[in-house]
């Protein structure tokens, strides 16, 4: 159950926020948390747990 709630949260992330990158293009790290992730996250809008708050993300994965 938790996969699959983990694999839904991350298709609409990715979803709703397009992102135009160029064929070959790789994203590094922050780049991928700076536009899929932080929007929720560093608000904690929607229920998104904190990155660094391990109690909370303890009961997701």
């Amino acid at each position: 159950m938790k996969i699959l709630f983990i694999t839904l949260t991350v298709l609409y992330c990715s979803r709703s926020f397009p992102v135009n990158i160029s064929a070959g293009e790789r994203y590094q790290g922050a780049g991928i948390y700076a536009d899929f992730c932080a929007q929720c996250h560093d608000s904690g809008m929607a229920g998104a747990p904190d990155v660094g708050d391990k109690e909370a993300w303890n009961l997701r994965i």
